[in-house]
């Protein structure tokens, strides 16, 4: 069986050759200059970019995988069955890039997931896929499975500079000349694609204390399932957001260039699954 994602998932390249996963690269370009999403420019690097933004200089461009790409992955295994296992449709076109795919394609062993996350929540979905896989479930469970449970995944983000936002359109230069006066840290949260505002505190610490207040009272964790973190730069954080969430030694993972060309350096990511009712 075949595992399939992209780049918007934060596992590195070495994870998904650790779990045997194909990763399929979205690309990001600074003005004339054309990426890889971390194939040619790593996280780090990208994050150094980002930062050195001057006020009046754009945002990079991100593009999706196109349907080609997954086309190639397709007929390089005509055989084996695949899971596509794809970011928020809602954030990225790649999903239905992978879709128009399988329909030229014409298999029915082709099996294309909407996890309606990204991030380190596509990141638990991939992991928990590859884990059924060498489990010896079939594809279509596996794809079964994921769709039915990605519905539950929560995930927030914890912002800390607010120039990026600006920049996308997404906050008002007043508003955050505002908050960052105040030293104010939003935390956002994606449902379904769409982000909205939770909490917010007046340093990080305080930030991280709001989100701990208000994940039990509006969307408790499933202590059974897993919880993954990211960053963008911010280890010191991370590490403080592990900490404080009970989770001291997890992996976190680097949050992809295509993400973080929207919420910028120093940015926490926490996802988990939601307890059911």
């Amino acid at each position: 069986m075949i595992i399939v994602t992209d780049s918007m998932c934060d596992y590195s390249l070495e994870d998904a050759a650790a779990r045997d996963v194909i990763m399929l690269s979205l690309k990001v370009s600074f003005g004339d200059e054309t990426f890889e999403d971390k194939r040619t420019l790593s996280p780090a690097q990208f994050y150094q970019r980002l930062d050195a933004l001057g006020k009046d200089d754009e945002l990079p461009k991100t593009s999706l995988v196109n349907v080609q790409g997954f086309l190639d992955v397709f007929e390089a295994n005509p055989s084996e069955p695949i899971v596509v296992i794809c970011a928020s449709a809602k954030l990225s076109g790649t999903y239905d890039s992978a879709v128009a795919a399988q329909r030229i394609a014409g298999r029915d062993d082709i099996f294309v997931i909407n996890t309606t996350t990204i991030s380190c929540g596509q990141a638990m979905l991939v992991d928990i896929a590859c884990d059924m896989r060498d489990a010896g479930t079939p594809a279509a469970d596996i794809a079964a499975y994921l769709d039915r449970e990605s519905k539950r995944v929560k995930i927030y983000a914890i912002v800390d500079s607010l120039k990026c936002l600006v920049k996308g359109g997404r906050l008002s230069p007043l508003k955050a000349a505002f908050a960052s006066a105040l030293s104010i840290k939003p935390v956002v949260m994606l449902t379904d694609g769409a982000v909205e505002n939770t909490c917010k505190g007046r340093n990080t610490a305080n930030a991280i204390k709001a989100l701990m207040r208000y994940i039990p009272e509006k969307c408790p964790l499933d202590p059974s399932m897993p919880v993954a973190f990211s960053h963008t730069g911010d280890l010191e954080g991370a590490q403080l957001l592990k900490d404080m969430a009970g989770y001291p030694d997890h992996k976190v993972y680097w949050l992809g260039c295509v993400v973080g060309t929207h919420c910028g350096p120093g940015t926490l990511v926490l996802a988990y699954f939601m307890k059911e009712d």
